[in-house]
């Protein structure tokens, strides 16, 4: 590897959710997202992700669950992505233009 690679690029038994947590503790205070008029800090998103995470785990979601995220682009998309993979879930995308008889079928 070059020496521009960073050094955690070439670790093998790093998770998406040990990255996460990595670089929301390190950039707590600086812009993650910024979506129309909406903006997040890193802090912000992990407090919102732990949150999540917890109500997922207290409504009885279990590491290895699949769940279904049906909502448009927006912020909190990316919030429930996140609490997904930090509940140790399988994140299964749904098409916002579907209809509730379409979700249903």
């Amino acid at each position: 590897m070059t020496d521009r690679v960073p050094a955690w690029y070439d670790r093998t038994d790093r998770t998406w959710i040990d990255v996460f947590t990595e670089q929301t503790d390190r950039r707590r205070d600086e812009e993650f997202l910024k979506f129309g008029e909406q903006r997040i800090l890193y802090g912000q998103l992990r407090h919102a992700v732990d949150e999540l995470t917890t109500g997922l785990i207290r409504s009885g979601v279990r590491p290895g669950a699949v769940v279904a995220i049906w909502m448009n682009n927006c912020v909190e998309w990316v919030v429930a992505q996140w609490a997904t993979y930090r509940a140790g879930c399988t994140l299964l995308p749904v098409s916002s233009y579907y209809r509730v008889p379409e979700v249903l079928y």
